[in-house]
């Protein structure tokens, strides 16, 4: 299953959201990737991968035909 750009974004499954609130939810989850804020130790593949998934859900969700698709198949749907 293809992950779930709502929980990486930390926001509500739902169809009506924000853009605004996809923004803040994205700089506020990005920002702790930062290497002056990760915490010591991090893997850079492994905060790269995270970042690359953070930018995956807020182009999902900021597109309206792609927040519908991903709420279908959430809920099981084609």
């Amino acid at each position: 299953m293809a992950t779930n750009p709502f929980e990486t974004l930390g926001l509500p499954e739902r169809f009506d959201l924000p853009p605004g609130a996809v923004e803040r939810a994205y700089l506020s989850r990005i920002a702790g990737l930062h290497p002056d804020l990760a915490p010591g130790g991090a893997d850079e593949g492994e905060t790269d991968r995270r970042a690359a998934a953070l930018n995956d859900a807020k182009a999902e969700l900021l597109d309206a035909e792609r927040r519908a698709e991903a709420l279908l198949s959430l809920r099981g749907g084609p």
